[in-house]
């Protein structure tokens, strides 16, 4: 502060001197005029009523005037003028027993002194004067490194208080010395500084936080901040609700970025008119209901769209005769099939034998034949038997029944220790026999059997598939119910279960996939390929998560995956270039600043240190 103190108190003063004439005053006359004034009027005039006095021989007052022949003297100089122009103000100069000058004259002095003050005061501007060789005080050395770091750190807290020196300031030049106390305290300071610099791939950065753990921390901070921006982060639990079945209960499936589904079909329903007429665009209704612009325009292509589709022709339908209260019956459709097109997965192990690669899996509900089971409800004591109504449901999947002849083949009960009872003769239902055992009918249809009450306890056998020589363009879907439904067509929901073996150890091997009301068509069919594509699209525009918001796999029986990504869906269906650089920065970030590929090396040594080649882990860099 103190190299801007004298042309502050140097404005100061010319403005106390003269007023609002610097102020507020014109152009400021040129130092040419200035020097031509001097030389014709002013200085004749200190000549004839000041120099007796303020000679350079006599200089009363050590004030001499005499050496200013030139302005270029004047203007090096200038606060002798200062004073000059106070000492006309108050009158003491000339004296009083000295000529005195005419009031003419005087204002012609004074006026000149005041123009040329007036220009130089104009001139100096911005001009420090000498400069002082200084520290920052307390609070420019803190806001400076706040400044550079970015960081609210506090450097200066174990420092002494600055002091505020003569004139009142804690800024002041020559008051901030540095003594060797306080040049130690400045080099822990920036000890303690340099612990806040986190290294980064390219460069650093400083951070709050001064270990690792905690800069790991905010990095997984930052990415969870970035997936909640466009997700519901939900918790799978245990896994039951995604059909997942584990022998031990202790294994979870983590937290899924899921799709606020229901928030984007509101939208689409309340403006559905008013983007259709051209009244609004899908960037505006996203903008006013604060969802991703991007999906919700892909989510109305595809419902507003003409592709065929088995899947998504029938949301389509609903869509359009639904409103904005319906949101939520389109959102649990979608999640209903999103259960028959997707499997979960556990990651902790990743990388082992009988491990999966991937945490979210899709799944083709498709079979050439389905096996199916029925237990026949025991009768319980003190109970009246009765006889028991079953019925074997075949549907066409929606695509016409053209084609949809379905064989069941030996239908029969069975028991432990008893003889199979064939069915084929007990079933009341249009049909042809295929053999001894077997029927074929065409779908929709239901054939109802009337199970003895004596026969109670077993359990019904039977595999369904597509006629060979009239159904090899077929598509059907089965199922085994108790009672006598309505015979329905259309296409119904499939549903994917996938069930691991008691685990014994640390993972299973064995996982069993088992999908109900699966779509059976024949290999290689146009049938196939329609649904396949169907399929494709449905996983395409509804994933049944866009991120695995768990990030870490803590929440797994064992795992030595310390950080597992897989946010592609969320990427590409709502994320711009620059998202997705930002994104993909902050893992490169996490990765490096853990150094996770180091640490999982180092925690799999002392647990299998001489069987990484008998359980079949592979390893791979992380980054």
């Amino acid at each position: 502060m103190a190299t801007h103190v004298r042309p502050m108190l140097l404005c100061f003063a010319v403005s106390v001197l003269f007023g609002p004439v610097i102020v507020v005053g014109g152009e400021p006359a040129s130092f040419d005029t200035l020097a031509t004034e001097y030389k014709q009027d002013s200085r004749p005039l200190l000549g004839r009523f000041c120099l007796e006095c303020h000679s350079s021989e006599k200089k009363e007052g050590e004030l001499d005037l005499q050496r200013f022949a030139t302005l270029a003297e004047i203007r090096r100089g200038t606060k002798v003028w200062l004073k000059v122009a106070a000492m006309l103000d108050n009158g003491e100069m000339p004296p009083e027993d000295a000529e005195q000058p005419s009031p003419e004259q005087r204002k012609k002095l004074r006026g000149w002194v005041e123009r040329y003050l007036h220009a130089e005061a104009l001139a100096r501007a911005g001009d420090p004067g000498p400069v002082v060789l200084r520290r920052l005080n307390n609070a420019e050395y803190t806001y400076t490194i706040r400044d550079l770091t970015g960081v609210e750190l506090d450097p200066t807290r174990e420092f002494p208080i600055d002091g505020a020196a003569g004139e009142g300031f804690t800024n002041t030049g020559d008051a901030l010395v540095m003594s060797p106390a306080l040049s130690r305290k400045y080099l822990h300071a920036g000890k303690e500084i340099a612990r806040h610099a986190v290294l980064l791939p390219d460069g650093f950065r400083s951070s709050p936080y001064a270990t690792r753990r905690e800069w790991t921390d905010e990095i997984l901070a930052q990415i969870r901040r970035l997936y909640g921006e466009f997700v519901e982060s939900v918790d799978l639990g245990n896994g039951l609700a995604v059909g997942y079945i584990n022998g031990h209960v202790d294994t979870r499936l983590g937290h899924a970025g899921r799709l606020p589904l229901e928030k984007y079909f509101a939208a689409t329903l309340a403006e559905r008119d008013a983007v259709t007429t051209g009244g609004k665009t899908i960037e505006a209704v996203a903008r006013e209901c604060g969802l991703n612009a991007r999906y919700l325009g892909t989510l109305w292509s595809s419902l507003t769209g003409l592709e065929p589709s088995i899947l998504l022709e029938g949301l389509r339908a609903r869509w359009r005769g639904a409103k904005p209260q319906d949101a939520a019956v389109l959102a649990a459709d979608v999640t209903t099939w999103q259960r028959g097109l997707w499997s979960f997965n556990p990651i902790g192990l990743r990388g082992r034998k009988g491990s999966r690669s991937q945490w979210l899996e899709p799944v083709n509900p498709m079979v050439t034949k389905q096996e199916l089971r029925f237990k026949i409800p025991a009768t319980k004591d003190g109970e009246r038997p009765k006889e028991f109504v079953i019925s074997l449901v075949a549907t066409d999947a929606g695509d016409g029944n053209e084609h949809d002849f379905v064989v069941w083949r030996q239908p029969r009960l069975v028991a432990e220790g008893k003889p199979d009872i064939l069915l084929r003769d007990w079933v009341s239902a249009d049909g042809k026999a295929i053999d001894a055992a077997s029927v074929c009918v065409r779908a929709p249809s239901v054939i109802t059997i009337r199970i003895p009450a004596d026969l109670a306890g077993r359990e019904l056998v039977t595999a369904a598939s597509l006629e060979p020589k009239t159904a090899g363009e077929g598509s059907l879907q089965v199922d085994v119910v108790a009672g006598t439904p309505e015979t329905k067509t259309g296409l119904l929901p499939s549903e994917v279960t996938v069930k691991f073996s008691q685990v014994t150890q640390v993972f299973s091997d064995h996982r069993n996939v088992s999908i109900s009301r699966p779509i059976i068509v024949a290999e290689k069919s146009a049938a196939r390929a329609a649904f396949e594509s169907a399929m494709n699209a449905h996983r395409s525009l509804f994933p049944a998560a866009l991120c695995y918001t768990q990030i870490v796999p803590v929440d797994e029986l064992h795992t030595t995956t310390l950080f597992y990504r897989e946010d592609g869906h969320l990427a590409r269906l709502m994320l711009d270039d620059a998202q997705k650089s930002r994104l993909n920065r902050l893992w490169q970030e996490l990765r490096f600043v853990s150094q996770s590929a180091l640490i999982r090396v180092d925690v799999l040594d002392p647990h299998f240190p001489n069987k990484l080649p008998d359980c079949g882990m592979k390893f791979a860099p992380s980054f």
